[in-house]
């Protein structure tokens, strides 16, 4: 390793083993991005009400509940739940040297 810069150092070493960290880092912020982004869609403060979007169909769903036709928010509520531990299950795995993860 004499005579390489220490960018090259970095780049040979650290590099190839954050993959796995930088990948499930995003796919975990990206599952807390899609839940505060349909909260805020829910109270209103996300996107037009015209968007399609899981929060403002679980908020436009509500008074069907009592009338007993939840399906429109329930719906909207499980996508939302499966998608984030969807993104969960992604970022672990990526982690996780047992199912496929890299570590060195």
């Amino acid at each position: 390793m004499q005579g390489q810069s220490p960018v090259a150092i970095c780049a040979r070493h650290l590099l190839p083993n954050l993959g796995a960290v930088i990948v499930a880092q995003a796919t975990l912020t990206f599952g807390y991005a899609l839940v505060d982004l349909a909260a805020l869609s829910y109270l209103g403060l996300g996107a037009d009400q015209g968007t399609p979007d899981w929060g403002v169909m679980v908020g436009a769903g509500q008074s069907d509940i009592l009338s007993g036709h939840p399906q429109q928010s329930l719906y909207a509520g499980a996508l939302i739940v499966v998608v984030v531990a969807a993104c969960c299950v992604v970022g672990e795995r990526a982690t996780d040297p047992a199912h496929g993860g890299r570590h060195r």
